[in-house]
């Protein structure tokens, strides 16, 4: 499991730029500088209240409603990853209606170079500003946190609290969480209105021969993955039949990277051993990771129907190995 200690976050998050990669898998969480172009004049920064960003298209409205082209890297005091919706497109999905952004656009006025939704909105936010007793010891400034319901939990550090919903962090990191967990540091957004997205938690795993605390983020990435169609929803649970075709799987469906739907291929992260798959048996369990685009982790060059399961080459890649049917 990678260790990590953590600092100051919020500082680290807003400094972190690293080169781009292209990767099917959320763990490579790289950031980019917003894309480089002709300096426009100060006065050309405006503020307008976004109304969305799809298909590559900023929509936002000042006297009148507006949309321009932006490319998801030019959201600034952000990071930018592939293939995985980053802070500001959660800010915006979110937050709804009342969501300004600081925009700026190119010489010409058609295309979007700049737009700042993290800062008029809220701020990076960890256990440290949760904290009363903080004294620059992280240990000072550990949290518990409990299950509310399904993903949602609450975080707390003496009397005071936060709400998060785990589903809110990336897919690798939708963990089996207990209940209740003790010693834990977080870090993520607070929006002015109070409403909060987490971006990362970890647990204390000891100290090392520096005396420094040591915290590790927990991950799935040693279970399996199965792949399969949504048979029917209900309830908050999503019935699942695998590409064997016979085996049933009926799990909760809070842990997801985007809506479900009937008849949709998905691949689900389990607690389950690869037995499962040709069972023909009925399923059940608390735990399940949703993927709704399955293809994004395919690189086995097979047709989804064709795949029984997958899983990580090890802990340190992230390299998906494919089991094919038989």
């Amino acid at each position: 499991m990678r260790s990590a200690i953590i600092g100051l976050l919020a500082a680290l998050l807003l400094s972190a730029c690293s080169e781009s990669a292209e990767s099917g898998d959320e763990r490579h969480n790289t950031a980019v500088n917003s894309v480089e172009s002709e300096e426009p004049a100060e006065a050309d920064y405006f503020e307008a209240q976004i109304i969305s960003y799809e298909n590559g298209v900023l929509t936002y409205e000042t006297d009148r409603q507006h949309s321009a082209e932006m490319d998801p890297r030019s959201f600034e005091n952000d990071s930018f990853t592939a293939g995985t919706k980053q802070l500001s497109q959660l800010i915006i999905s979110r937050f709804q209606p009342n969501v300004t952004g600081r925009i700026r656009l190119d010489v010409n006025g058609t295309r979007v170079i700049s737009c700042d939704v993290i800062t008029p909105n809220g701020e990076y936010y960890n256990n440290s500003m949760l904290s009363d007793n903080y004294t620059g010891s992280i240990e000072d400034s550990e949290g518990t946190m409990k299950r509310i319901n399904g993903c949602i939990y609450e975080i707390s550090t003496g009397s005071n609290k936060i709400t998060a919903d785990l589903n809110d962090l990336e897919s690798l990191y939708k963990y089996d969480f207990p209940d209740r967990l003790d010693r834990i540091v977080f870090e993520g957004y607070k929006a002015k209105n109070g409403g909060f997205i987490i971006q990362s938690l970890s647990v204390f795993s000891g100290i090392d021969e520096m005396g420094s605390y040591i915290y590790d983020p927990l991950t799935n990435d040693d279970k399996y993955s199965f792949f399969g169609k949504v048979k029917s929803l209900k309830d908050g649970l999503a019935e699942i039949i695998l590409t064997d075709e016979k085996t049933v799987c009926l799990l909760p469906e809070y842990y997801t990277d985007g809506d479900l739907s009937e008849n949709m291929s998905v691949m689900v992260t389990l607690n389950a051993g690869p037995e499962l798959y040709g069972s023909g048996g009925k399923y059940e369990d608390s735990f399940a990771v949703f993927h709704t685009d399955p293809e994004r982790f395919n690189r086995s060059k097979k047709d989804i129907s064709e795949l029984a399961y997958a899983r990580y080459k090890n802990e340190y890649s992230a390299e998906l190995i494919y089991f094919s049917k038989k």
